[in-house]
């Protein structure tokens, strides 16, 4: 994770969407198994006073995030991923 001027939290590639969320909201709370984004801003919603003042708790956070998603055919996955990092680092 880095500077996140647009609010995004990860960008990368599933085949399952619902699984990369409950990885996702595993790693939030703390959950063995959960993924290292979730696990991250956990952290920091831990170590930030102002986040938890912005958001309130852990779950008000978890409510407060949006996930979308991109259908890709799979033979285009990495050429997807590196132009949509590519156009969000233009932007700014």
């Amino acid at each position: 994770m880095g500077i996140d001027l647009d609010g995004i939290i990860e960008k990368g590639q599933t085949t399952d969407l619902a699984t990369k969320i409950r990885h996702f909201k595993g790693g939030l709370f703390g959950i063995r198994g959960g993924d290292s984004e979730g696990w991250t801003l956990g952290y920091i919603h831990d170590q930030s006073k102002w986040l938890r003042d912005m958001f309130g708790s852990k779950e008000d956070l978890l409510n407060s995030t949006r996930f979308t998603y991109i259908e890709t055919d799979p033979r285009y996955l990495r050429g997807s991923e590196c132009k949509a990092i590519d156009t969000d680092r233009n932007n700014h």
